[in-house]
This record gives structure tokens, C-alpha cells and sequence, in this order.
């Protein structure tokens, strides 16, 4: 998150770096998103923000930030998940 002030490709890699590694944790997708959010790829983000939202319903960060995502792509609202 730090690199975001100062240098987004290079946040940009490394939070790719992290989730490949982890993906499963949801704060990871978090920053992730964060990355290309700034990097204004919503598109990209939607997969990653929904696959974390899916493991951590709770989380208003997330909640949040996809909400953000998908009026940034014209999208009412993410698909649900049955």
C-alpha cells in the first residue's frame, strides 16, 4: 500500500507477486485492487475484489471497494454467488 504514493507499477507487481502466492487472503485482493484501481483498470479488479468478497462477506473494506469497482465499470452490481 505504501508503494501506491510513490510508484504503482512497482505496487502494481508486487501485490500480483503476493496474491499469487497467497491468494486466498482477502487483504491481500484488497491491495491488489487498490493498485489497479489507481492504475484506473476496474475491470481488472473485479475478478479479484469478488473472489475476495466471496471469502469475507463481512468486510466493509471490501464491500466497499467492490461497490467501488463496479460503478467504475458500469456495473449495477457483482453476480451472485450460489
Amino acid at each position: 500500500m505504501l508503494l501506491l504514493e510513490t510508484d504503482l507499477k512497482a505496487a502494481l507487481a508486487l501485490a500480483e507477486q503476493a496474491q499469487a502466492t497467497l491468494p486466498e487472503p482477502p487483504e491481500i485482493a484488497d491491495t491488489l485492487e487498490a493498485a489497479l484501481l489507481a492504475l484506473h483498470e476496474p475491470a481488472r479488479t473485479l475478478p479479484v475484489l469478488e473472489r475476495a468478497a466471496a471469502v469475507d462477506s463481512a468486510n466493509p473494506s471490501l464491500a466497499y471497494h467492490l461497490a467501488a469497482a463496479l460503478a467504475a465499470t458500469g456495473r449495477a452490481s457483482a453476480p451472485s454467488v450460489c
